[in-house]
């Protein structure tokens, strides 16, 4: 089972390879903040988390097939 995993802007830093599209394995349905932190990625570093295109909550839950999207915040004036 695996969640296919896009990561915006400056998130993909965190990862090896610095890639920002991949499929991540999962055991079953996982909540997403679950995964964000087995990513290495700090709640606080991240403004929008969607699944399959629609906005979510960290504690809800993404499944096999899913595609679990995660944008930075912004920063600017």
């Amino acid at each position: 089972m695996a969640v296919r995993v896009r990561l915006y802007g400056t998130l993909n830093l965190t990862q090896p390879g610095r890639l920002s599209r991949f499929d991540l394995a999962v055991a079953g349905p996982t909540r997403a903040g679950e995964l964000l932190h087995r990513l290495g990625l700090s709640p606080d570093h991240v403004e929008l988390v969607a699944r399959n295109g629609e906005s979510i909550q960290l504690d809800e839950l993404v499944a096999d097939g899913d595609l679990l999207e995660a944008f930075p915040l912004a920063g600017g004036g």
